[in-house]
């Protein structure tokens, strides 16, 4: 019976007892060893009864809860396998939880900051919050989405300033022309540039001056020739030539 009882075999050692307590209802070890073995039934339910609970709240994620009712079950059996697996489990899952929200709330202030950056129109800043958001947290579409079309500003702000240098170049060589056809180009795909399209209005008033100061040259160059025709006529006297070219 002992041996039973140390195994915790408590339904063959209560059949053997009663065995016993059958061939003498007063055998004062069998009367005792029936009430150990009735107080451990109670515990041994008392438990399940813990376990159970305790495996339910780390199912609702109610990890500090779960974790004091399995340490009721060490308090009485400190070597219960399953009641040390549940406190392990709990504690790393409130680690991970922490762990989570240090995360999330690195993040947020991250893009508070590139938010602050983008209302100062400074993307580089921006750009650069967002890639240390991105790298603590690697997953969060919404933030590389944000990366994305960032990168993607940062780039064609690099091609529109790049433009932007290359006809102020050419203006100051006088290549109006060709910075006329530079800022052409740019206009169809940078239209939002006020900069830009104050330059491109610049150039084409600056074209159609020297286009008009073209045309009246040539006008008075052409004036000055029949002028020359008609002075030699004159100094040959040949009136009707003179009046054929001033007609």
């Amino acid at each position: 019976i002992s041996d039973l009882l140390n195994r915790d075999e408590l339904r063959l050692a209560e059949a053997k007892i009663r065995e016993l307590l059958e061939i003498d209802p007063d055998d004062k070890d069998a009367l005792a060893n029936l009430e150990k073995i009735k107080k451990q039934q109670d515990l041994n339910q008392r438990i399940r009864s813990l376990i159970k609970q305790s495996q339910s709240l780390v199912q609702d994620e109610k990890f500090e809860a779960a974790i004091k009712k399995a340490n009721e079950v060490l308090a009485v059996a400190p070597d219960h396998i399953e009641a040390r697996i549940i406190v392990k489990e709990a504690r790393a899952r409130i680690a991970e939880d922490k762990e989570r929200t240090r995360i999330a709330e690195e993040v947020a202030t991250l893009l508070r900051l590139a938010v602050d950056c983008n209302e100062n129109g400074d993307l580089t800043g921006e750009a650069k919050h967002l890639e240390e958001a991105i790298s603590i947290s690697p997953g969060d579409k919404e933030v590389q989405n944000r990366l994305n079309a960032v990168r993607e500003r940062i780039i064609r702000k690099e091609k529109l300033d790049k433009g932007l240098l290359e006809i102020k170049r050419l203006m100051e060589t006088d290549e109006f022309q060709e910075a006329f056809q530079c800022s052409s180009e740019l206009v169809k795909e940078f239209d939002d540039s006020s900069e830009l399209q104050e330059l491109h209005r610049e150039l084409q008033e600056e074209i159609t001056r020297i286009e008009t100061e073209r045309k009246e040259q040539e006008r008075q160059d052409r004036i000055k020739s029949l002028r020359k025709k008609a002075d030699l006529a004159f100094s040959q006297n040949d009136s009707l030539s003179a009046l054929a070219v001033y007609s």
